[in-house]
């Protein structure tokens, strides 16, 4: 009766939630790969690579100026080194050390 179908459905309800948390699992999995590929492999020529890696390298270099455009925005610069956001007048980076370009 109503009680089995409210157990049907709450059993249905359970596995699809836990579907749904394997497929985002996987999900992410492949995210991973694929930043490990990239990492490994950027500046590979074989396709379907070599296109999407250089959009890869496009968007990279657009967040670079733009967090470059923001952190001058706030009286900052960015480390060359790891991208850390500073205080203008910083001589080092406090996030590697690196010594910050009087231009940066």
């Amino acid at each position: 009766g109503a009680v089995n179908k409210t157990k049907e459905v709450a059993g249905i309800t359970k596995l699809t939630a836990s579907i749904n948390s394997a497929n985002n699992k996987l999900d992410s999995l492949y995210i991973e790969i694929g930043k490990a590929y990239a990492e490994k492999y950027g500046d590979t020529e074989e396709e379907p690579f070599a296109g999407l890696l250089q959009s890869v390298r496009e968007q990279k270099r657009v967040i670079a100026e733009k967090e470059a455009e923001k952190a001058m925005m706030k009286g900052e610069k960015i480390c060359p080194a790891c991208g850390a956001s500073m205080p203008e007048k910083t001589a080092f980076c406090s996030q590697c050390g690196a010594k910050m370009d009087s231009d940066s």
